[in-house]
């Protein structure tokens, strides 16, 4: 939101622009699955492409050592409560 309030959102978007036109990164994508130690926090209320079940994580994350579903909570895990 700050972005769009002072008119910067163009330069905040540009390295993501530039990003996707980079054979490196392209390259980095297109990676099987990530092999390092991963945790995996489901909240309820995160976006449905963040909350995905084990078997699926699993399939991208070969490593997953952590894998916890909340009663509470959003896209900012860091918020869960009580949980």
């Amino acid at each position: 939101m700050i972005y769009w309030a002072t008119n910067t959102i163009s330069s905040s978007m540009r390295l993501y622009r530039e990003s996707l036109q980079n054979p490196v990164f392209l390259k980095a994508l297109a990676v099987d699955g990530v092999a390092a130690v991963t945790g995996l926090l489901v909240t309820p209320n995160g976006y449905p492409y963040e909350n995905a079940p084990l078997s699926w994580a699993a399939y991208k994350y070969h490593n997953i050592v952590s894998y916890n579903i909340t009663s509470s909570g959003g896209h900012f895990a860091a918020m869960v409560i009580n949980d």
